[in-house]
């Protein structure tokens, strides 16, 4: 399974591990990214293409509501 593999590897390399997601990315995309990282140790939140999102509020609350801080946009 892929999901063990990258679990495996996360643990033995000691590694930050960094949720990448779009920027414009819907909620119901977002959570399911969030809760499936859940379990490999995640600590921070970036978002990507921020210059293609059209709403800047969904950007805000994506980060406030997101149980890992915000380290990064792009």
């Amino acid at each position: 399974d892929e999901r063990e593999r990258l679990h495996k590897l996360v643990q033995a390399s000691a590694a930050t591990v960094v949720l990448v997601m779009p920027a414009r990315g819907d909620h119901e995309y977002c959570d399911e990214m969030e809760e499936a990282f859940k379990g490999f140790g995640t600590q921070y939140l970036m978002l990507t293409q921020l210059d293609l999102t059209q709403r800047l509020g969904h950007v805000l609350t994506r980060a406030l509501d997101s149980p890992y801080p915000l380290v990064a946009v792009g």
